[in-house]
């Protein structure tokens, strides 16, 4: 009869579970497709073709510079923006343990003792008035027979009672409806999204250590053409106060050699700021002081590279970190909005306890209570004013803002990668006419030179010329550096060599779960 009743007990159980199953799945809202569209392309088309998988991991190297090897390798030992970037990527792997410690089976154990102090340990008044109700001698005899009876089977009050409990509680979860594990690959993605911001942040200093010291390199090399400007004008304003002392020019032609030389000195002291204030820039990425920067020498910029990818796909700014992190966000995004639906289904778990309780009393017998239960309970929220549905309305408009800053990084990557490609193009074809500008001005010297000789030029002509020359080298040394720091910048628009390391796969194409009506 008993077995008959247990049977009839779980079918009730399995038919209230099945019950609040099916109204629970009546209440659950369906999955949208996402309003905004994810983007697949980018626009890059146009690009001229180069060879693939360019550029390279470590590309600064290609540059052959032992000086900037040493301040990348500075700054990526020493700047605080990696280890930012890296406290970030402990805190999201945190939270992977934490969603998946939370998808576990729970035991819970509690101990306790006391000791309590209760009564005197004298005899209730009932032994006490027992053992003198005799008289007279017999009465005498009496208190000591009643103390006796006390003593051997009258009841006594405990003086102290000690207690020891120990229970344990056992509850698991059944993710029937997949809220934990949505959590855990939530938190795995944005495990993926940290670690390709930590990549970012890596490239950003990368980038940013080698455009400084490039520029740093053109200055340098642009200080040389001042201080040779200089001399140039040093050596006119004295040939021009030669012949202003012998009354052959008018003063105006001293004071406009003057302003001359004047103009060259503040040129050169201006490059001399800024050649400054690259080295402190170039100190702060290291995260030293600029008196402990390795020592630096001026030397040739190297040639600009215009190659590009032959890709202009997506996936050709896939090793961008900053867009692989995006990505990444809305692959948890869409977990968050699975994880939300989960919670319109009932919260299925078995759960069991038991208990130990011993008694001590001193005096007196011990005692102990076992206690023990084992079931499963279900619970689902009947009325809750709207906030799952708030949650999942939320969690969904998460997913759409999400895929549109992700639609945004792409698109201003692409328009990075034109930007700096348009630029590479125009300087290269303006360095191409400048080289045409500055064989003409080495000309003009070389003939002003030889005039000199055979004494047909005044030697003005002569310093003249040299100075155009200079001028046009000092402009030489500008395109090359800004064409290299252009090149520098389309490294870094296309990734700066990044890939995905950790052992993060490149996010899914497209968003397998939000194609789904249902789960």
């Amino acid at each position: 009869m008993k077995r008959g009743c247990r049977g009839i007990g779980k079918r009730r159980i399995a038919a209230a579970l099945a019950f609040a199953s099916l109204l629970s799945g009546c209440a659950a809202p369906t999955r949208h497709a996402p309003r905004v569209p994810l983007r697949t392309e980018a626009p890059l088309a146009g690009l001229p073709a180069a060879t693939a998988g360019w550029p390279a991991a470590e590309w600064w190297k290609d540059f052959h510079d032992a000086q900037l090897d040493a301040l990348v390798e500075l700054a990526t030992a020493r700047a605080p923006a990696l280890d930012v970037a890296a406290a970030r990527y402990r805190q999201a792997a945190a939270g992977v343990d934490a969603a998946r410690a939370d998808s576990r089976p729970e035991l819970t154990g509690l101990a306790s003792a006391s000791r309590a102090k209760i009564g005197s340990g004298k005899p209730n008044a009932a032994a006490a008035n027992g053992g003198s109700t005799t008289g007279g001698a017999g009465g005498t005899s009496g208190n000591g027979s009643g103390a006796a009876a006390s003593a051997g089977g009258g009841f006594t009050l405990p003086s102290y009672v000690t207690s020891v409990v120990a229970l344990a509680d056992f509850s698991y979860d059944f993710d029937w409806w997949g809220a934990h594990r949505a959590a855990i690959e939530s938190a795995i993605d944005q495990e993926h999204a940290a670690l390709a911001e930590r990549s970012a942040s890596l490239a950003a200093l990368q980038y940013g250590v080698a455009a400084a010291y490039f520029d740093w390199l053109g200055i340098e090399l642009r200080l040389t053409q001042a201080a040779h400007s200089t001399d140039v004008n040093a050596r006119l304003v004295a040939i021009a106060q030669a012949r202003v002392n012998r009354g052959i020019d008018s003063p105006q032609t001293l004071e406009a050699a003057r302003a001359q030389l004047a103009a060259a000195r503040t040129q050169g002291a201006q490059l001399e700021g800024a050649a400054s204030l690259d080295l402190v820039q170039i100190a702060a990425l290291c995260g030293v002081a600029p008196a402990e920067l390795p020592p630096l020498s001026a030397r040739a910029l190297p040639t600009p590279d215009t190659r590009l990818p032959d890709d202009a796909r997506v996936h050709l700014l896939a090793r961008r970190p900053d867009i692989v992190a995006s990505r990444w966000q809305v692959q948890a995004a869409s977990r968050d909005v699975d994880q939300a639906r989960a919670a319109f289904f009932p919260d299925v778990s078995l759960n069991a306890l038991g208990a130990v309780l011993r008694s001590l009393p001193t005096p007196g017998p011990d005692s102990t209570l076992r206690a023990g239960s084992v079931g499963l309970s279900a619970m689902l929220p009947l009325f809750d004013g709207g906030r799952r549905q708030a949650a999942f309305d939320r969690g969904e408009a998460a997913l759409d803002l999400a895929i549109a800053q992700y639609n945004q990084t792409v698109l201003d990557a692409a328009q990075d990668v034109n930007r700096q490609t348009v630029l590479l193009g125009a300087l290269a074809k303006e360095r191409q006419e400048h080289a045409a500008a500055l064989a003409a001005a080495a000309a003009a010297y070389d003939q002003a030179q030889a005039r000199a000789r055979r004494g047909v030029d005044d030697p003005r002509q002569t310093l003249g010329a040299l100075g155009q020359l200079i001028a046009q080298r000092d402009a030489a040394v500008s395109l090359d550096a800004q064409a290299l720091a252009t090149q520098v910048s389309l490294v870094h628009a296309l990734g700066g060599g990044y890939r995905s390391d950790g052992g993060a796969e490149q996010p899914p194409a497209t968003l397998d779960s939000t194609q789904e009506a249902t789960r």
